[in-house]
């Protein structure tokens, strides 16, 4: 969850508040634009993709002598290649303002750029830009920054190598774990494919931080950030359908590993032996080959196929789309809780979108419920 001042995450919660939305533009570490007012624009994360976040704007700049910002080569103002946009939302009400960094974006494309020209004698001058720009976080560096010839680790522990492969800064979200000598793979998004297994790793999905950091997603779920009860204003879900499912679910995780020499590294599979799920009841064995190239020990296979059994040994979750008046606090990842009459549901978000039409929409991933009387009780947040 971004984390914010208690005035703001007031505004959020109660959705009393007016907001703005500016852009400020680098190249490099020069500032080449700042304060270009924004008139549209969306930003949408997403669990498990390869690059998470994406994002579009639509950009509308009066430059006071009365120049073009429309690009049209590589260097020129919001051109798509290598520049970046900080967003920025300004949110204001009763006595308070303050600004929230959305997002650190790339930009990838410039879809549409046009400019309005008056003629002033024999002069034509620009009046305004508008430039749309699609982004995407900076993973997508990373994706398309392939290994130039054979390559190992440089590093004995994940964080260490995670900051060498993406050379981004990191921010540690989960205990740091030891890493074999392993060779990467010299293939297109090679060197994404490399981070994303660090992270899995870890425990987790990569992810990049508002201010630009790379951080790692626990797959385990944290503290609920929020509480939503349905059928307010605020909450729009009107009904939500219950589904099971064995898609997805093991109970008989069996490793395939190898050393640094090539050898087996063999341990029994990780079984559920008892209750509902057991491999001796009625269900059977459902089984599930993991496999992973950071895995060299007998200790660390044993590790890491308990976590694989815990991760696949529950109930295949019911996602569920939610829409709230926007809430910029809200990030993959978060733990939330959405209130019934009689019932209380609790999920992570695993996918998430603001945008310039003041709604938060979520996926919401229900993975638990339990009876609770919620009606006539007042909103809870948290």
């Amino acid at each position: 969850m971004r984390q914010v001042s208690p005035a703001v995450a007031h505004a959020m919660e109660s959705g009393s508040f007016d907001m703005s939305v500016t852009l400020r533009a680098f190249y490099g570490n020069e500032v080449t634009l700042q304060d270009v007012p924004v008139v549209d624009w969306s930003i949408e994360s997403e669990e498990g993709r390869e690059v998470p976040t994406s994002g579009s704007v639509d950009a509308v700049y009066a430059d006071d002598a009365g120049r073009s910002i429309s690009p049209r080569s590589f260097t020129d103002h919001l051109a798509p290649f290598g520049q970046e946009v900080s967003i920025l939302v300004t949110v204001s009400a009763d006595e308070f303002e303050e600004t929230i960094e959305l997002g650190n974006l790339k930009i990838q494309e410039t879809p549409e750029a046009k400019d309005a020209n008056v003629q002033l004698g024999s002069r034509v001058l620009t009046a305004s830009s508008r430039v749309k720009l699609s982004l995407m976080d900076r993973l997508e560096s990373v994706r398309a920054a392939g290994f130039t010839g054979a390559t190992g680790a440089k590093y004995k522990t994940c964080w260490a190598e995670l900051a060498h492969l993406s050379g981004m800064r990191v921010v540690r979200s989960v205990d740091d774990r030891a890493l074999p000598r392993v060779e990467y793979e010299m293939a297109e998004g090679g060197r994404l494919t490399a981070c994303r297994a660090i992270a899995a790793h870890l425990g987790g999905t990569l992810y990049v931080r508002s201010d630009g950091a790379l951080t790692v997603i626990p797959a385990t779920p944290g503290p609920v950030v929020r509480r939503f009860k349905i059928g307010t204003e605020s909450l729009v879900l009107s009904e939500w359908a219950r589904a099971l499912s064995t898609g997805g679910l093991y109970n008989e995780i069996v490793g395939v590993f190898e050393d640094d020499d090539g050898n087996e590294v063999w341990v029994p599979p990780a079984q559920i032996v008892d209750g509902p799920l057991s491999v001796h009841g009625p269900l059977g064995h459902r089984t599930k080959y993991h496999t992973s190239n950071l895995v060299k020990t007998r200790d660390d296979a044993r590790k890491v196929l308990r976590e694989v059994l815990q991760q696949s040994s529950t109930l295949t979750a019911v996602e569920i789309p939610v829409e709230v008046v926007i809430d910029l606090r809200l990030e993959i990842g978060d733990t939330v809780e959405l209130e019934q009459d009689e019932e209380t549901l609790r999920g992570r978000i695993v996918k998430v979108a603001h945008s310039s039409n003041r709604k938060t929409t979520m996926t919401i991933a229900v993975t638990a419920s339990f009876p609770e009387p919620n009606s006539g009780r007042a909103d809870a947040f948290l």
